[in-house]
This record gives structure tokens, C-alpha cells and sequence, in this order.
């Protein structure tokens, strides 16, 4: 079966391409895209724009059903079947050209491998923390409730937005696959951009090899590659407006042309917002810069409705719908994803932005321990100064963007080196116009050393992962196998799974709810809380009337969820397992060992007043 889904998730691949195509060609749209990129780079990511686009607001309008996403995904499906048939040369033409390289030398096999060991990575089992977490076990909540879950017991229900509904359509069909596909599509569209800017450049085939491989060899890729999260997908959106950008402002494109693309710099990053609120400022500078720079060819008043209206339609309605959950204005939702009213929210969002905080901004550049060989961006950042000492067309505008950019995210973002991905992106669109100034200087050949080391590095990373995973697509007992291995909570899930009685409610502090099959409540919140807010989630969760209760650990009297004890509301043991599970994870320096689980029976009527904190 697992065949099978593989196939359903490369076929509605091949529905969003003929979709994107559609759309481009019908609107006119192929003078956009051709200046930036070969449109077929491009079509599939264009495909999933217009879904998101679209049905996103209508979901929360409450006209969405549960067989809405199942109709809509076959209808998908039967576009990408047509697809397959009627382009069946176009789309071998299209992954040949990945490969179109003159000449074999270690940029053109580099560049080759790391795209075919990505493309395997995407397709293999899902096993990444936050993937088995909210990624998918927020999508398996929509496609049983056609909703949003309401409740806000755990800190990541904050975060849920249009990457869990689109991975909704792909669970719809088990199309599990898909849901980290995206990501490669991402890369894909990515690689069309940076290869037509550097025949704008008219560099040569090294040159412009050695520009792919800066984007390839990006060690935190290989993280994100294999993520069920949508941030590599949304990054090539707002990577597409950066170049739309740039093209617009480099040649002088008439009016038709403006109020074209301004539709594109409008409608993909309010698309990545809604993945992803950190967007936001590179939504700001794309728009505000080409509102300044093209401000004598469009008409102002007319582009001004057209954002207010596109961001409404798009923007609007999700944080409408926060807002009638958490009774927080929808405005505060603008710049900050968390209902702050709400008890630990606050802390959440503290504990959000000191995210790497300690290891900022060296992690940037390199790792600074095992835990973090794909958390990094790695050399290519040092082209910035290569691009300061050079000269080039807009250079004061392109500078002062990423300036900006990273000025602001700096100071008030996440320090996570991922949401610094596409200002990174940039940087190597712009290098793309000095690389010809420099490529003799001895200084740019110990940088060319340095990223073609640090591609065979991330390759390296690439093929451990392809061994250990792809396995899994093989053979339904395959995929339980790697599960097991690599995919955290699988034991303890499924162990719970086989014992929990049907109608039970159970709770639980570990964050893989996706593999839950009976009725769980995730109470990841306890970790931000103490003992004068603990009540208001406490009351929540006793309305769910819980059951039961699931501990693991080492010692048999670990009654806590954080700080939070719950020993005085248990009503006995129900049953307990020794070595039910590890701490699974992909990284083989990161491994925990083995823990036990327990079930205790648990006194619902009771939770407001019998949890302690210690």
C-alpha cells in the first residue's frame, strides 16, 4: 500500500502542475513568470497557491464539509492523471533540464545528487517531531471535523493556519507523501528562478552551477526537506517576489506589465502569511518597495483597494476566527500568532522568541554542537560581502533591503536560523550579478573550496537519511519498521493505541498526537504554566471528562507534566509497560533511552483542585 500512496501523492503533484498551467496560460499570466523563471519551475507551486488562495477563507466562512476536501482532491487527482498523459514528454523534458549541464564536473554531480537525494527524502516516511505533532495531527482534526480544533491545550494550536489545510486535501486521499513534496517543490521552484537570473547575468555553466550549489548545500534543506511544515514551500513564494521584485525595478516594464505582477507580489506572500506569520516583513518590504518604485507607472488609488481587498479576503478570516475563540482582538493576531489573554501564552510566546536565541547568530554560519547538523545556513551567507564590495544595477535598494531585513527579524524575530532562509536566498540572486566581478579573486576561490565542502557535507546527511528512510515506502511492515526507529512517540502511541479502551479519554504530554487513534488531549501547555494559572486549562480539559492518564519515564513515581502534578488525581494504575518507547529521532547523536509507560486511571471531577505544583 505504501507504493500506492507514493503514487497518489506524485500524481496530485502532477494535478497542481496542470492546474498552475492552466491558470497561467488562461489569465495571460506567462510574460510574469517567463522573466523570472522557466514557467514549468513554477507551475505546480502556482497550482498550490490558488488552492490555499481560494478555499482557505471559504473554510472558515463554515461552508466547507468534510467531503469537500476528498472531492476537491480527486478532482485534483483527475487533472494530474490527464496531465501525466497528455504532457507525458513535456514532463520527462522538464526533469532532464534539472540535469542539462554541458560538461560533468563536481558542481554539475553535486548539484545532480543533492537534487535526487532531496527528491527521495521528500517521499520517504514522515517522521519529524513538530510533522507528527501539529503538521499532521491538526490536518487528521480537520478531515474528521471540517474545522479548526477549538481547544488551547497545547502552545502549537496557535500555530496551526493554511500548511495543516492543505495537508488536509493530502491526507483526504493518503496522500501522505505530499505533504512533504511541497517542500521539494519548493526547491524546484527556487532552482528556475536562480538558473534564469544567471542567463540574465550571462554567466557561464561553472558560474552558474556554483550559484545553485550555494542554494543546495544549505544544510538546514535537508531538515526542512523532509518536514511535513510548509516553510520551504512559503519561502519559495516569497523568494518568487523578491526576484519579481527585482526585475521590476531593474527594467522599465510598462503598466500592464505592473498591475500584473502585482497581483503575484500581493497574492504569495499573503498565501506564505497564511503558513507562516513571520512573512509578514518581507510582505512589507516587497510591497511597500515596488509601491515607491513603480509609484509614476501604476495608479496609486487602484492598487491600494486591490491590496486591502486581496489581504481582507486572505487575512481576514482566519484571525476573525481566532478571535471569536480566545475573545483576543483580531488585530493583535496581525504581528503575533498567540492569544495572549489566554493563561501561558505569554510565557509561550517569551519561550517562542528566545528560540536559539543563545546560539544566535553564529548558528548561522556553522554548528555549534551534533544536535544542530541541520539547523544551520552554512558559508553562502558570506556572500553579503562580496555583494557590499561590488558594484551592480539598484545596488543601494537591494542593500538596504536585506539590511533591513535582517536589522528588523534580529531584533524582534525568531532567532531560528530558518526564518532567515529567504533573505538568505536573495543574498544569492544578487550574487548572481557580481559573481563574474569576483570569480578570479583568490578570496572567492577559497569560498568556492568552502561551499563545495560544505555540499559533499550536507550529501553526506542527504544519503544517511535516504538509507535509513526511504526504506519505509517499500512495504506496509517496512514503514512501521522505520516509524519505530525514527519517528518520535510512534512506540508510546501505538502501544496506547492496542490498550486504551474505545471509548476512553485520555490525556497525555507527549506532542505526537497525529499517531493517536482514540480520543487524546495533548496538554503541552503544562509546560508554561504555574500555580496561578493552572486552573483556567485545568477546567477546560475536566469538560473533556478525561479517563485516563499517560506518564513515561524512568522512575515509576514521576507524576508530572512539566511542573504540574497529577498524582492526587489518580485513581490507580491501569496498566504499565517497561521499554515502551525511546526518544525517536532522525539524528543519531540526539537518541535518548529507552522509558517506560503508565496508564493510571484518572478522577476527572476532581482536576480543578487536586493538581499541585512543584
Amino acid at each position: 500500500m505504501q507504493i500506492l500512496y507514493l503514487l497518489i501523492s506524485l500524481i496530485f503533484f502532477s494535478g497542481f502542475y496542470y492546474l498552475g498551467n492552466k491558470v497561467v496560460n488562461i489569465f495571460k499570466l506567462d510574460s510574469i513568470v517567463n522573466s523570472i523563471s522557466n514557467p514549468t519551475y513554477q507551475y505546480t507551486s502556482i497550482g498550490i497557491t490558488l488552492l490555499i488562495f481560494i478555499f482557505y477563507p471559504i473554510f472558515f466562512l463554515g461552508f466547507f464539509k468534510i467531503v469537500s476536501f476528498s472531492i476537491i482532491s480527486y478532482i485534483i487527482l483527475l487533472l494530474g492523471v490527464f496531465n501525466v498523459f497528455k504532457n507525458f514528454r513535456s514532463i520527462i523534458n522538464f526533469f532532464h533540464s534539472l540535469y542539462n549541464y554541458r560538461r560533468v564536473n563536481i558542481y554539475s554531480f553535486l548539484i545532480f545528487a543533492l537534487i535526487i537525494l532531496y527528491f527521495l527524502l521528500s517521499i520517504s516516511p514522515i517522521t519529524s517531531g513538530d510533522s507528527v505533532s501539529y503538521h499532521l495531527g491538526a490536518a487528521k482534526y480537520i478531515m474528521k471535523n471540517a474545522q479548526f480544533s477549538p481547544d488551547l491545550f497545547s502552545a502549537e494550536s496557535a500555530l496551526v493556519g493554511a500548511n495543516e489545510f492543505l495537508n488536509t486535501f493530502a491526507l483526504s486521499i493518503k496522500a501522505y507523501q505530499f505533504t512533504s513534496l511541497k517542500n521539494f517543490i519548493g526547491i524546484i521552484s527556487i532552482i528556475g528562478i536562480i538558473k534564469k537570473f544567471s542567463l540574465k547575468s550571462s554567466l557561464d555553466s561553472d558560474s552558474q552551477n556554483f550559484l545553485l550549489l550555494c542554494i543546495l548545500s544549505t544544510p538546514i534543506f535537508v531538515f526542512l526537506i523532509t518536514s511535513s511544515k510548509s516553510q520551504l514551500f512559503s519561502i519559495s513564494l516569497i523568494f518568487f517576489c523578491y526576484a519579481l521584485l527585482i526585475h521590476c525595478i531593474n527594467f522599465n516594464e510598462d503598466n500592464n506589465f505592473l498591475v500584473k505582477a502585482s497581483y503575484f507580489l500581493m497574492v504569495l506572500p499573503i498565501v506564505a502569511i497564511q503558513t507562516k506569520i513571520s512573512f509578514s516583513l518581507s510582505f512589507f518590504i516587497v510591497i511597500t518597495t515596488f509601491f515607491f518604485t513603480s509609484i509614476k507607472k501604476i495608479k496609486i488609488l487602484n492598487f491600494i483597494l486591490l491590496f486591502l481587498l486581496l489581504c481582507a479576503i486572505g487575512l481576514l478570516p482566519p484571525i476573525l476566527w481566532k478571535q471569536s475563540i480566545t475573545n483576543y482582538p483580531f488585530y493583535n493576531f496581525i504581528i503575533n500568532p498567540f492569544p495572549l489573554n489566554i493563561p501561558g501564552f505569554d510565557m509561550v510566546y517569551q519561550n517562542s522568541k528566545g528560540y536559539y536565541e543563545d546560539k544566535f547568530p553564529l548558528l548561522l554560519l556553522f554548528p555549534l554542537d551534533l544536535a544542530d547538523l541541520t539547523q544551520f545556513i552554512g558559508l553562502g551567507i558570506l556572500t553579503i560581502f562580496f555583494i557590499i564590495g561590488c558594484k551592480f544595477q539598484n545596488k543601494k535598494i537591494l542593500i538596504t533591503i536585506i539590511l533591513f531585513f535582517l536589522f528588523v527579524y534580529s531584533l524582534l524575530g525568531q532567532k531560528a536560523p530558518r526564518f532567515y532562509l529567504e533573505i538568505y536566498c536573495l543574498l544569492i540572486l544578487v550574487f548572481s550579478f557580481v559573481i563574474k566581478d569576483i570569480y578570479k579573486k583568490i578570496t572567492f576561490k577559497i569560498f568556492k573550496f568552502g561551499i563545495v565542502t560544505q555540499a559533499i557535507f550536507v550529501l553526506s546527511i542527504c544519503l544517511f537519511g535516504v538509507i535509513t528512510l526511504l526504506p519505509g515506502i517499500f512495504s506496509d511492515n517496512l514503514h512501521k519498521k522505520t516509524l519505530s526507529k525514527y519517528a518520535s512517540g510512534y512506540n508510546l502511541y501505538n502501544w496506547a493505541n492496542s490498550i486504551l479502551p474505545e471509548d476512553s479519554v485520555t490525556l497525555i504530554s507527549h506532542r505526537s498526537y497525529y499517531f493517536a487513534e482514540k480520543n487524546i488531549i495533548y496538554f503541552g501547555m503544562s509546560d508554561f504554566l504555574n500555580k496561578t494559572n493552572i486552573n483556567y486549562h485545568l477546567k477546560k480539559i475536566k469538560e473533556k471528562k478525561p479517563d485516563f492518564i499517560i506518564f513515561y519515564g524512568h522512575h515509576t513515581n514521576n507524576f508530572n507534566y512539566g511542573r504540574l502534578n497529577f498524582k492526587d488525581c489518580t485513581k490507580g494504575l491501569f496498566i504499565k509497560k517497561n521499554k515502551a518507547g525511546f526518544h525517536e529521532t532522525r539524528n543519531p547523536f540526539n537518541r535518548g533511552d529507552y522509558y517506560n509507560a503508565y496508564i493510571y486511571n484518572l478522577d476527572s471531577s476532581i482536576l480543578d483542585y487536586c493538581v499541585k505544583f512543584n
